[in-house]
């Protein structure tokens, strides 16, 4: 899915951002601008119960400003809502190594 260099392309990461928009609205069978009306905090939690991504991805793809995103991360950790993955994988968004997470109490409880 990548081109050679480090970065993914503006094609690529526009793919990503509406895949993860259509798996978490479809998720909930709302449409974008009423799961845009939700509280970011809430927002986030949300959308992460229905993908894995890293912080950026989702901040991108569902307008959470990502220093919020991070802080919604440290504090859904601490709660025990929010597992991150082990190993740190190329964000398909930024191309930088990040972490996976989920708030799916499937894959946290597993």
């Amino acid at each position: 899915m990548y081109n050679k260099g480090n970065k993914p392309t503006e094609h690529e990461k526009a793919l990503y951002i509406a895949y993860l928009q259509k798996e978490v609205l479809n998720g909930f069978k709302i449409d974008l601008n009423t799961f845009l009306n939700i509280t970011e905090e809430v927002r986030y939690l949300k959308a992460l119960s229905k993908v894995t991504a890293t912080n950026r991805g989702i901040c991108t793809a569902f307008n959470i400003h990502v220093p919020n995103g991070t802080r919604y991360k440290r504090t859904f950790e601490k709660q025990g809502f929010l597992k991150q993955s082990k190993e740190k994988i190329k964000c398909r968004y930024s191309g930088a190594k990040a972490h996976n997470l989920t708030t799916n109490p499937n894959i946290i409880n597993s």
